[in-house]
């Protein structure tokens, strides 16, 4: 079934973003991902993340990664999260004036994939695949992280899970060892119900994504055929079963996916690299536009939705970490 392991003590990692050649600026030399400022050294104050002229920004802290990013808003500020070079876990921190830098998450956990975050009863619950492949979660809460504990249920995974949150319940959903898509929900008493094959007979190569929307969970993958795949659920477990999303849309990775009341974000890199997005009005898929800004990526996108944005953020063609605000409508 499914396999997730638990993340060990290791060091360094760094953390990085989205961008090409055309969005680039003339290149400086970089700290090494993870390297802190030497004692004393008052560091400038990171710029906020906005949409400018070339659309991409790279998140400041000279971060690097290898996967797909992870993010969430969590109390008013926007949270990054990735694999760094050195397979730990490292968060960024946007607080409406200015970035964080990176910082490796609590714990001594590493991750062979992207990490993904979602929020519920007021704590940030972050879940990565360990580098046994089992599912390992650490939970923030009233600015402590919990510690890496392996999800009940024994599941397995060969690539990044999703999160998704809807009331007071948690969804986690991984691609199984098998290529089938698995779901496991923590329910509002803190209590995990184990793994179970979300019905319908999909497979996917890739992670996936998951997102609420009004009553329902949403879930998206990439098909074994490249196509795009969504299905949801109701709150009483009821499924509506996978369907290609509309559009003709092709991937090579796992999507990303947001909400805002209902309306959903799709995201996702396209076969030539490009960011593409997909968005539902009154309830169904519009069409695929590229991102605009020209960026390409080597990894599915992260995207969250704050106030009336929808950011989205990719693994740069040079490895580093970028973001773009966008309208949601």
């Amino acid at each position: 079934m499914l396999g997730v392991s638990r993340p060990r003590t290791a060091a360094g990692v760094g953390a990085v973003l989205l961008s090409t050649a055309a969005l680039l600026a003339p290149a400086v030399a970089a700290a090494p991902a993870g390297a802190a400022a030497p004692a004393g050294a008052a560091a400038p104050a990171p710029p906020p993340l906005t949409a400018t002229a070339a659309g991409w920004a790279e998140l400041p802290g000279n971060g690097a990664t290898t996967a797909a990013p992870g993010s969430v808003a969590y109390e008013d500020d926007t949270w990054v999260f990735v694999r760094g070079t050195d397979d730990r876990i490292y968060a960024n921190r946007f607080d409406g004036v200015g970035w964080s830098g990176w910082a490796e998450v609590a714990g001594g956990g590493r991750t062979t994939s992207g990490p993904a975050a979602a929020v519920v009863g007021g704590a940030l619950h972050l879940v990565v695949r360990g580098t046994d492949n089992r599912i390992y979660e650490n939970v923030l809460s009233a600015g402590r992280w919990s510690g890496w504990k392996e999800l009940p249920g024994g599941g397995a995974t060969p690539d990044m899970p999703a999160l998704a949150a809807d009331r007071q319940v948690l969804h986690s959903y991984v691609r199984g060892t098998d290529n089938k898509i698995y779901e496991n929900t923590r329910a509002a008493n803190g209590g995990w119900g184990g793994w179970k094959e979300v019905p319908g007979g999909g497979a996917t190569p890739s992670g996936p994504a998951a997102a609420a929307a009004g009553s329902r969970v949403h879930v998206s993958v990439r098909g074994t055929d490249n196509k795009v795949y969504a299905a949801s659920r109701d709150r009483k477990g009821g499924w509506q079963t996978w369907q290609e999303v509309a559009g003709g849309g092709a991937t090579v990775d796992g999507p990303g996916l947001a909400a805002y009341r209902q309306q959903l974000h799709l995201l996702v890199r396209g076969t030539d690299n490009k960011i593409y997005r997909n968005d539902t009005a009154d309830g169904a898929w519009t069409r695929w536009t590229e991102v605009p800004g020209g960026g390409a990526t080597l990894s599915g996108p992260g995207a969250l939705t704050q106030g009336n944005f929808l950011y989205v953020f990719v693994r740069g063609t040079d490895n580093k970490i970028y973001g773009q605000r966008l309208p949601r409508g």
